[in-house]
Formats: structure tokens, C-alpha cells, sequence
């Protein structure tokens, strides 16, 4: 073993031999940059100062002790070792500069470059070489961090990471079993390591975990995984993926390992893609929750596999979710939303910037944003950017959803959101939820039986707003512009300009403002604004839907135009075109004050 500041094989002293130099300490001073072989033994760096380490070896190591700043230069460095390839001890900080291809391989269950909590890592921007680390060669263990913690095997907790900052190079971080490819190693039976603080500034890093996140958490299969830790990214090219290998990829992209929330993710820069085969793509482990997630900037690009594209991984929900700006796209598998849940519920999301793709799953369905399926209890509030949200192909789901007891709130920007299969453009399917919009601009379009916008409450004071029913052909009637299907609600619309047009179905359609097919209007309060409301066949161009009476409408200003669908009304109950039934009735009907309504 070379134990610089003991033994040095560099700076003249390569000629000696190794027991005339045993207990001959040499001041750090007096040497410039020890320069060692790993073939010529395993290094520990004892006393602080500035090294440089090359050649390769299958069987040597390198330490860097408790206690020790070192500034070390990896030149063409080749480690593969089935003990830990190169570990920083606790209390100890390692700064490296890559130079060269350089390779760090571990066995067992240790990482390929092992950052213990209590430990540094720093990569400079003066990298202008790569390096690839993986995790525990034996991919039968459970296992270590490309870069972090190492495994804890089947009984024993995965081992926290420490603290990592990268300025610059190329980096390649692999994690074997349910280690993370940077960040907490992994476990069977006991808890994960968490993710630590891993700050990423600049450089092309590449992470990938097996069931512990690409970046952040180690996974657990018996017990609780890995947090994500403190993550934040402010620039550079990074991918981070979860599953490869054998493993099924149960950590998220950026986040949680198996079982392991989100922990906290700042993301202000860069161009960031993370994915996963069945957790999120950022946020949660499988059956993680999402945890904090702010983006300020940058080109962020999501896809949950089996978790929500940015939020909680399958089964798992809550969590805070800020987008201020930059470019945003977030998709979905499974039942789970682009942005918001993985089959989980009550959580926030705030969007006050920035251009935001999000789009629910395909194969089973899933919300734009908001929850995932079963989800509940969201608070959505956009104050601004440009937001396109589209449910995936599933039944009941919404472009923007809350849920039962939820609230959605748009204060300004450019929100579109399209639902698929029963579901709102914004808002619920049925009568739940409070949907409120003071500004922007809105074009809300709901699929089948589902409204454009609806909810048990909807308010509009201000901003355009264009809201259309979904047409259906497998299904009665079509969804209501503005309202809900069967369901009464409340609709207060106070000012703005509202477009509402009511969708058609096999027999019939609904209102542009009220409700849907056999179903009244509930109670609609309009006090300003411009207001065009159109219903579909049969149905009232405010208030009830065909067959279905006109409710309680009170009109007391603003600028009113509504038309009815062939025998519908124009402001109150729904016609007939069954000879056998008639339509619905007027309702109560009350229009005064300074209202002009055609």
C-alpha cells in the first residue's frame, strides 16, 4: 500500500524501497505534486495536497483519510477492483480533475466512487476528461452507487451519500442493484441511503440507478428508500435514468430510490432529461411521494414509467411542485399525471412561467395535471407562461384536474388543456372541485360526456375564456360547455369574455352553460362580462342540458348572447327530440339591472 505522507513513489523517491521508507514522514510542504501508479500498489492519501494518480490495476485501491483535503488530478486512471475502487473517508474532501479516460469499477457492495455522508466531492471545471464510475461489479448484491454510498447488502441500511459538486467534465455514474447512479446506495430488507446534496453546475453527467434513483436515493424492496436529498442542477447536459441491467427500475430519474420520496430538487439551468421505468421521472421512488420541486430554468425533460413525468412516483402523491420558468415537458405511464401524482393525491402545484408540456399516460389514462387516478385534494394555481396540459387515453381523465376537494386557480398566462375519455378539459368529470379563473387566456375542451371546464364551483372574473363539450358517439350526450354532465354545480361568472359551446352525443346535447345530458343547470350567476353561450342539440345555451330543466340562472349585467340547440332554449331547460318525453322546464329565471341579453 502507497500511504502518502508515509510512502511516496513519486518525486525521486521511486527507487527506494518500500521498508526503508516505512516511518519516514515527509512534510506536505516541501513536495509539489505527488504523482503515483496505482500498478505499482494501493494509494491513501494521509496529508493534505495536490496528487495525480494514473496507470490501471484490477486489484489496487485508493483512499483518501478522515480529515484530508486533497486536490487530486485522475489522468488516465483505470481502477477495477472487487473491493471499493476509490473512497473518500467521512470528514474528508477530495477535489478531482479529470484529464483522460478514466475508469473506477467496485465489487461487493461498494460504490465506484464512494462519498460517504460526512464526506466532499468536488469535480472542477478544469475537466477536461471523463469519468466512469459504477457500482458493485457483483450485480447479485444490493448494492452500491456509481457515485455515493455503497450497498448495505440484504440486511443492513444503504449508506447516505455526501456532499457532491461537479463544475465541469464528462461524467458516467452507474449503480448496480438498488444503488442510485449518483447518490445513496441501495438495500433489500433495510432502509436506502438518501441522495444527500449533489449540486451539478456545468458538464455532461450521465446517471443511471437499477432501482435506485439516476440521480438521488438508494432503493429498498423491504423497507423505506432513499430521499432524494438536496438535488440542484444549474447547468450542463444531464441524463438521469432509473432501470437498466437486470433491475426494474423502481427509483425515479432525479429523486426518490424504490420506495423513496423526492426529496428536495431545485432545477435553474441546463438541459436536464430524466426518465424511469416505473417511478417518476422526477420525484418519487415507485410509491414514493414527490417531495419539493422547483424549476427556474432550464430544458427539463420528464417521463415517469410508472410514476407521474415530474411528482409522485406509483402510489405516491403530495409534495410541492413550483415551475417559474423555463421549457418543461412531462409525460406519464400508467395511471399516473404528467405533472402531479402517481395514483396518489394532495399535493400543491404553482405555475407562474416558463412553457409547460404536460401530458398524462396513454395505456391507462392520466391528467394532464393534478393527481393521478384516485388522486385528490390538489391546489393548481397558474399566474402565468404558456401551459398546454392533455389527459392521456383513460376514462374520467382531465387536462387539469384537482380532485374531489381540490382547487384549481388561474390567474393569468396561456393555459390550454384537452381531456380524453369522460374527462373535463379543466376541472372534474362530475360535480367536484372548485375551479376559479381571474385572468389569462383559457381554451378548456372536454372528450365524450366531459365539460370543457367543470366542477361543483366555478368562478370567472376576468381573462377570455373558450370552453367546449367533448362530443360523444358511444355515449348519450356530450359534455357541457361550461358545467358538468350529471351533477349540479354552482357557475358565478363575473366578468371577462367567456366562449361556451355544449357538446352533442347518440341522443342529444348538452348546455353551453349548465348541464349535461338529462341534467339541469344548477345554479348560474352571471353580474359582468361578455358571455356567449351555445348549446348542443337540444340542450339550452344556459341552463339545462336536453330534457333537463333550466335550474336557477340569475342574470344582473354584463353582455349576454345565448342560443339553444335546435328545441333547446336559449336561457333555460333543455328540449326534446323524443316525441315520447318533453323537455325540460325554465326553472327560476331572473335577468335585471343593466344586463343585455340576446
Amino acid at each position: 500500500m502507497n500511504n502518502i505522507g508515509v510512502v511516496s513513489r513519486g518525486n525521486g523517491l521511486r527507487g527506494m524501497g518500500l521498508a526503508a521508507l516505512v516511518g519516514c514522514c515527509l512534510p506536505m510542504a516541501a513536495l509539489a505534486t505527488t504523482t503515483n501508479d496505482i500498478s505499482l500498489g494501493s494509494v491513501v492519501i494521509a496529508v493534505d495536497g495536490d496528487y495525480v494518480l494514473t496507470g490501471s490495476s484490477a486489484s489496487n485501491t485508493v483512499t483518501v483519510s478522515a480529515g484530508v483535503t486533497a486536490s487530486v488530478t485522475l489522468s488516465n486512471l483505470s481502477i477495477t477492483s472487487t473491493a471499493c475502487a476509490f473512497s473518500i473517508a467521512s470528514n474528508a474532501t477530495a477535489t478531482l480533475t479529470l484529464l483522460g479516460s478514466n475508469i473506477l469499477a467496485s465489487g461487493d457492495v461498494y460504490a465506484g466512487l464512494q462519498v460517504p455522508e460526512g464526506a466532499t466531492l468536488v469535480i472542477t471545471s478544469n475537466s477536461a476528461g471523463s469519468l466512469s464510475a459504477r457500482g458493485s461489479l457483483d450485480w447479485s448484491n444490493t448494492a452500491g452507487a456509481g457515485i455515493g454510498g455503497s450497498g448495505g447488502g440484504g440486511y443492513f441500511p444503504g449508506e447516505s451519500c455526501g456532499t457532491i459538486t461537479i463544475y465541469g467534465g464528462t461524467v458516467m455514474a452507474t449503480g448496480a442493484g438498488k444503488g442510485a447512479g449518483i447518490g445513496g446506495g441501495g438495500s433489500y430488507y433495510a432502509p436506502g441511503g438518501s441522495g444527500g446534496t449533489i449540486a451539478i453546475y456545468d458538464g455532461t453527467i450521465t446517471a443511471t440507478g437499477g432501482d435506485g434513483a439516476g440521480i438521488g436515493g438508494g432503493g429498498s424492496a423491504g423497507a423505506i428508500g432513499g430521499s432524494g436529498g438536496a438535488i440542484s442542477i444549474c447547468g450542463g447536459m444531464v441524463t438521469a435514468t432509473c432501470g437498466h441491467g437486470g433491475d426494474d427500475g423502481m427509483g425515479a430519474g432525479i429523486g426518490g430510490g424504490y420506495r423513496g420520496d423526492g426529496g428536495t430538487i431545485t432545477i435553474s439551468g441546463g438541459t436536464v432529461t430524466a426518465s424511469s421505468s416505473k417511478g417518476a421521472g422526477m420525484g418519487g421512488g415507485y410509491e414514493g411521494a414527490c417531495g419539493t420541486i422547483a424549476i427556474s430554468g432550464g430544458i427539463v425533460t420528464a417521463n415517469g414509467g410508472g410514476g407521474a413525468g415530474i411528482g409522485g412516483g406509483r402510489g405516491g402523491g403530495g409534495g410541492r411542485i413550483t415551475i417559474s420558468e423555463g421549457t418543461v415537458t412531462a409525460t406519464s405511464e400508467g395511471s399516473n399525471a404528467g405533472i402531479g401524482g402517481g395514483l396518489g393525491s394532495a399535493g400543491t402545484i404553482t405555475i407562474s412561467g416558463g412553457t409547460v408540456t404536460a401530458t398524462g399516460a396513454d395505456a391507462e389514462g392520466g391528467t394532464g395535471i393534478g393527481g393521478g387516478e384516485n388522486g385528490a385534494g390538489w391546489t393548481i394555481t397558474i399566474s402565468g407562461g404558456t401551459v398546454v396540459a392533455t389527459a392521456g387515453a383513460g376514462a374520467y381523465k382531465a387536462g387539469i384536474d384537482s380532485g374531489t376537494d381540490g382547487t384549481i386557480t388561474i390567474l393569468g398566462g396561456n393555459v390550454t388543456a384537452t381531456g380524453c375519455d369522460f374527462g373535463a378539459g379543466i376541472g372534474d368529470y362530475e360535480s367536484v372541485g372548485t375551479v376559479i379563473i381571474s385572468g389569462g387566456m383559457v381554451t378548456a375542451t372536454g372528450h365524450g360526456p366531459g365539460a370543457g371546464i367543470g366542477g361543483a364551483t366555478i368562478a370567472i372574473s376576468d381573462g377570455t375564456v373558450m370552453a367546449t363539450g367533448g362530443d360523444s358517439y358511444d355515449f348519450d350526450g356530450g359534455g357541457p360547455g361550461i358545467g358538468c354532465y350529471y351533477s349540479r354545480g354552482m357557475i358565478q361568472i363575473s366578468g371577462g369574455t367567456v366562449t361556451a359551446i355544449g357538446g352533442n352525443g347518440v341522443y342529444g346535447g348538452s348546455a353551453g352553460i349548465g348541464g349535461g345530458f338529462d341534467s339541469s343547470g344548477g345554479i348560474i350567476i352571471i353580474s359582468g362580462g361578455r358571455v356567449t353561450a351555445t348549446g348542443g342539440i337540444g340542450g339550452a345555451g344556459i341552463g339545462g342540458g336536453i330534457y333537463g330543466a333550466g335550474g336557477t340562472i340569475t342574470i344582473s349585467n354584463g353582455t349576454v348572447t345565448a342560443t339553444g340547440g335546435d328545441t333547446g332554449a336559449g336561457i333555460g331547460g333543455g328540449g326534446s327530440l323524443d316525441e315520447n318525453r318533453i323537455g325540460g322546464s325554465g326553472g327560476a329565471i331572473s335577468i335585471g339591472g343593466n344586463a343585455t341579453v340576446t
